[in-house]
């Protein structure tokens, strides 16, 4: 409980931490939104522009050139042809603009206290801005380069432009930082919510330490049962926007040790026996569920139950499967025998995902209809792949401690030498379950755990026709061959018994369609 207990402040913590690394965030892009706001009230429009104003820059070292200066910059000088509405571009305003040439200008003359005056007349355009009065300019004023007190303000056609021209990194950063804020601030509710609902689940899960904490991203939601290694939870996770909901298995990673106090039998004894047989317990499940993992995270057929990512959570170990809202084979046989169809559809589910494995020279060796799994479709997956061995690598699990599959449905040849089990030890157990499709039950009867193996080893088991007189001959022969007690007298191949099944089955469906009681 211990461990439980500091695994759930480290995920608090985590998330708590995630939680904050929102809530900067959303700070971050207000602070942005502010400077950038009040950069825009209080620089106002054109201020670099006015810090760069300097009057001698209109005078250069050859007396026909000169230099225009406007708010903004960078606007075009242009001068009208004739009487026409065309214009000629001139030149450019602005300091790091290159200098006018008054030649390149057409010039018209007036008379002034007797004098003739040359004068030239243009104006100034920008996009996004009204374009300017006609501006008028003694020729020799522009020469002496004293005609322009301050820059000419262009007028702009609206605010936002004007804004969006002197000054684009604050026009830019305020809306991104605006919307920055309230995306941020979204996700920092969205976690606080999040963090309401688990210390919610928490509340509801008494004692369960895992009930409303995170592994990973992996929202813990509810707990469904007790797997052969730990509980299995249903757990949610956001992917492409949407909750999904996996099945998450936990194993609680914790060794045992001489110095725990359930071994102390006090004046310094220590309980060895106990000892062991935990040790060995744990050892055991430690590799059964980290096979099932290793296994699992390489299998991606339609009937085998993969692994979607598994970890290590120093006090726990952890898979994640996808989840089956289904339910199990155990509980839909307990609602009654299902649909002559049914069964041939199921039976072929369980082919497919056996041939899978076997093709891969794995063995599952713990089929049974608690792990065999009814995915949103009607199709059936097989699970719990811990007991499985693969040929050629040597995934031996220790006899003591580890049962080699369930007495009702495993092969005998597991009680005897399950490290030696072929593919067929998987065609015996299909028997029993397609036995128990159509009876309702398997066809060892159960008892005590001596008497059974004795009855399994010697073949003592119960007939189809013997449960069910009304079954088919055939049928009956079909599931004897592969319930032999040697490997020899089986089918060579689950495919191989299944095609005869199918083939016995369908024929007695046509022959005497099975009347099904609710």
């Amino acid at each position: 409980m211990k461990a439980r207990a500091s695994f759930v402040k480290k995920t608090l913590r985590m998330r708590l931490k995630n939680t904050n690394w929102q809530l900067w965030g959303g700070g971050l892009c207000v602070v942005t939104f502010l400077v950038s706001l009040l950069y825009l009230v209080v620089a106002g429009p054109g201020s670099n522009e006015l810090n760069a104003f300097d009057p001698s820059l209109f005078k250069t070292a050859d007396n026909t050139r000169f230099k225009v200066f406007t708010l903004p910059s960078g606007a075009e000088v242009r001068q009208l042809v004739g009487q026409s509405e065309q214009s000629d571009l001139r030149g450019y305003t602005g300091a790091d603009a290159d200098p006018l040439d008054v030649t390149t200008f057409k010039t018209f003359t007036r008379i002034e206290d007797g004098e003739e005056r040359e004068y030239v007349k243009f104006f100034i355009e920008k996009p996004g801005y009204a374009k300017s009065e006609d501006l008028v300019i003694a020729v020799d004023d522009l020469k002496k380069g004293v005609w322009q007190k301050e820059p000419l303000r262009l007028i702009p056609d609206s605010k936002l432009t004007e804004a969006r021209v002197l000054h684009p990194l604050a026009f830019y950063l305020l809306p991104i930082s605006f919307f920055g804020a309230i995306a941020f601030l979204a996700l920092a509710n969205r976690e606080v919510g999040s963090l309401k609902e688990r210390e919610k689940l928490r509340g509801e899960a008494g004692k369960d330490a895992f009930m409303g904490t995170f592994v990973q991203d992996y929202l813990v939601k509810n707990f469904i049962g007790k797997g052969a290694q730990g509980p299995v939870y249903r757990v949610t996770k956001e992917v492409e926007g949407k909750l999904k909901s996996f099945a998450l298995k936990v194993f609680e990673n914790r060794e045992p040790r001489k110095s725990d106090s359930k071994y102390d039998l006090g004046d310094g004894e220590i309980d060895e026996k106990t000892f062991n047989i935990d040790l060995e317990k744990y050892q055991n499940g430690r590799e059964r569920f980290l096979r099932e993992a290793r296994v699992g995270l390489g299998e991606h057929h339609p009937n085998i139950g993969f692994a979607i990512e598994s970890g290590d959570g120093g006090d726990f170990l952890w898979l994640v499967m996808p989840f089956y809202s289904g339910g199990n084979l155990k509980d839909e046989l307990a609602n009654g025998l299902p649909e002559p169809e049914k069964v041939l559809s199921y039976a072929k589910d369980i082919t497919n995902g056996l041939e899978a494995l076997h093709s891969k020279n794995i063995v599952h060796r713990d089929l049974k209809p608690e792990n065999i799994m009814i995915d949103e479709n009607g199709r059936l997956v097989i699970i719990d792949l811990g007991l499985s061995k693969s040929r050629g690598r040597d995934l031996t699990i220790t006899q003591a401690g580890a049962s080699m599959g369930t007495p009702i449905y495993a092969a005998p040849e597991l009680i005897m030498a399950p490290e030696v089990a072929k593919a067929s030890a998987d065609q015996y157990t299909f028997a029993c379950i397609v036995f128990e499709m159509l009876t309702g039950e398997p066809p060892l009867k159960d008892g005590q755990w001596g008497e059974m193996m004795q009855n399994k080893l010697v073949g003592n088991i119960r007939t189809l026709r013997h449960l069910d007189p009304n079954q088919s001959e055939e049928v009956e022969k079909v599931l004897s061959k592969m319930l032999s007690t040697t490997s020899e007298g089986r089918y060579a191949s689950v495919t191989e018994a299944y095609e005869d099944f199918e083939r016995a089955y369908s024929a007695w469906i046509q022959a005497s369609p099975p009347v099904r009681e609710g």
